[in-house]
């Protein structure tokens, strides 16, 4: 880990392609319990920010993870099969006023409720995903290296 708390890649990729199997099904279990974490707090904090009428569109931000060839993949979307359907499309990518539920609610959460709500969760947050990466890399690293 480097001075500032961020991963050093570099170091992260050599020491995993050097694992044995049953290191690569820990590696594999860590990854999943580390990506499930980032994707729930994405969704987390895309629902703060997207806007509200009925609540639909909060409940249709959902996140799905699935095993890879090298370990896992996570994702954070709009269920466009979800009862906010094309309105969730729109509500994302669109430039619109806020209703006064939204109003209320960025008020109280004390973040910018509207569109790009996906991408501003990411970006609002990097630092505290970062963290969440290291805490996950370095609690299995004191599991395994006890």
């Amino acid at each position: 880990m480097k001075a500032n708390g961020s991963v050093d890649m570099k170091k992260l990729v050599a020491f995993l392609t050097g694992l044995s199997a049953v290191d690569f099904i820990m590696r594999n279990k860590v990854f999943w319990q580390i990506m499930t974490a980032l994707c729930e707090k994405v969704v987390k904090e895309a629902r703060r920010r997207a806007p509200v009428d009925e609540g639909h569109l909060e409940r249709d931000i959902v996140h799905e993870i699935h095993k890879t060839t090298f370990g896992v993949e996570g994702k954070v979307f709009l269920n466009m099969a979800g009862e906010s359907g094309d309105y969730a499309l729109k509500m994302h990518e669109d430039i619109y006023k806020l209703g006064e539920l939204s109003k209320a609610k960025q008020s109280r959460e004390g973040v910018r409720v509207g569109n790009k709500f996906l991408e501003r969760a990411i970006n609002d947050c990097r630092l505290e995903l970062q963290g969440i990466i290291n805490e996950g890399l370095v609690a299995a690293g004191k599991k395994r290296f006890r």
